[in-house]
């Protein structure tokens, strides 16, 4: 184990630590100078206050398709005492701080040391990720939990066989799609992106490259599933309309496919 002198001798580390630092403090001061809530922000703390009180279903009532993670976690705020909407900004402050990791760990995989310092400084000083890291709404922690399983899949690629960290990335989309939908599709971007990859790598093997996307999709979707399932049962009795996948897509699919040429036509002409 590194001393904490021998920690300190590591500049890149020391650099991206100060960054964190800086990168907490103006979302802090962004705070502490202005702060709104959003309308939709008013029904994520109803939702959540009610649901400290045990009115879950009341609460679900409130939006259906709501994911259950974001609330849950200001729920947990509301009741230890802590209160929903501090509860929210504390998670959207620190999800919106620590984006920055994974950021650096994908463009110093990519890029090198320098250029990772040079995007997670970016990251910090944005003004509108500040802006969204003082918010109580979901996208600081959707935007973290995307570009970590992003981050996983990166250093999992580069292994020649399967490795754990493919199981990362699943949870890590799973967590994902439970602040919001839209994350389900990280699975089937990421898979599709390591099919190309690994086709490229096998070098014509057939045989090893069958084996090594059939291991690496196992994983994935076993670390998103097993997040995922438990809590969709457990809200199968609830009013919730939240799914793995938004409800809305297979209906515009569906709308979609039942149109006649004459409608789509109609339609492409407004």
């Amino acid at each position: 184990m590194s001393s904490p002198s021998g920690i300190f001798k590591n500049r890149t580390l020391v650099l991206l630590l100060g960054i964190i630092a800086l990168g907490f403090a103006l979302r802090a001061t962004r705070y502490a100078i202005e702060h709104r809530v959003d309308k939709d922000s008013v029904g994520y703390i109803a939702m959540a206050e009610m649901a400290a009180k045990g009115k879950v279903n009341e609460a679900i009532g409130l939006n259906p398709r709501m994911p259950p993670l974001y609330i849950s976690l200001m729920t947990l705020g509301e009741y230890s005492g802590l209160g929903a909407e501090t509860a929210g900004v504390i998670v959207s402050m620190l999800a919106g701080t620590f984006i920055l990791i994974p950021v650096f760990l994908i463009a110093r995989k990519i890029f090198g040391d320098k250029t990772g310092l040079v995007s997670a400084f970016l990251v910090a000083t944005h003004p509108y990720l500040i802006r969204l890291s003082t918010e109580v709404m979901r996208d600081s922690l959707f935007i973290f939990l995307t570009f970590g399983a992003i981050a996983f899949a990166i250093h999992a690629a580069e292994h020649p066989g399967i490795s754990w960290k493919w199981y990362l990335v699943g949870a890590f989309a799973g967590l994902a799609a439970m602040t919001r939908s839209e994350g389900s599709f990280l699975i089937a971007v990421i898979v599709l992106w390591s099919l190309l990859e690994t086709a490229f790598l096998a070098k014509g093997a057939l045989a090893s490259f069958l084996k090594r996307t059939a291991g690496l999709f196992i994983c994935v979707l076993a670390g998103f599933l097993l997040l995922v399932v438990p809590v969709q049962i457990i809200l199968s009795d609830t009013p919730s309309r939240w799914s793995i996948i938004d409800y809305r897509i297979p209906d515009a699919i569906r709308t979609f496919t039942s149109m006649s040429k004459k409608e789509i036509l109609e339609k492409e002409d407004r």
